[in-house]
């Protein structure tokens, strides 16, 4: 009976040893670009600095096909926003590179630009901009906005691997899975404007 429980034991140790290992090994994998371990910090520096490269370089070109998904196409669709959105897509060559979102709400504008490469997103810049709530009115001044929130996300081969965000939104969403809910809609909006 001991020589089964010590066999046991052996076996459990073996087992627990290998996991932590794979686990481990696992982590570094998926974190090449330097999430968490210290030795790769300067290959995401790196990441970042081509990722912000990309992003001028799309910015800064001009000739651009753009296709819109406008806020009848939503509303045909019963997606219907408070002050509704607009989805416009800029097409290079037959590929996009950038997709606007612009989402009016009853307190503000929520806006994602999406950032591709070969089809792969590398960023999404997120902002939200609010309409000061005037108190002795007890309305939302839409005659002018003001900065909220904005976070910067990177992605690397549709691997989120870093967000610096400033701000705070006015109604956060909790439990979100950022890299996918934006590598899927960005997904997703490329299909419904190649489509167009």
């Amino acid at each position: 009976m001991k020589k089964i429980s010590a066999l046991v034991l052996l076996l459990l140790i073996i087992f627990l040893g290998w996991y932590i290992y794979s686990v481990s090994t696992n982590r570094i994998e998926k974190n090449k670009v330097g999430l968490s371990a210290p030795e790769n910090l300067q290959n995401e520096d790196i990441v970042i600095e081509s990722i912000q490269k990309k992003v001028k370089s799309i910015d800064d070109e001009k000739d651009y096909q753009v296709k819109t998904l406008d806020n009848e196409w939503f509303v045909a669709r019963n997606i219907v926003r408070d002050n509704g959105v607009i989805i416009d897509g800029y097409v290079k060559d037959g590929q996009i590179s950038k997709i606007t979102e612009k989402i009016g709400l009853s307190y503000g504008v929520r806006i994602y630009e999406y950032y591709l490469v070969d089809k792969k997103l590398i960023y999404v810049n997120e902002k939200e901009d609010y309409y000061p709530y005037d108190n002795d009115s007890s309305t939302f001044n839409y005659a002018k906005l003001e900065s909220g929130f904005e976070a910067h996300h990177y992605f690397h081969e549709n691997k989120l691997v870093q967000t610096k965000i400033s701000g705070e939104k006015k109604f956060p969403e909790n439990d979100v899975n950022l890299e996918s809910l934006f590598t899927s809609t960005a997904t997703e909006y490329v299909d419904l404007l190649t489509n167009i």
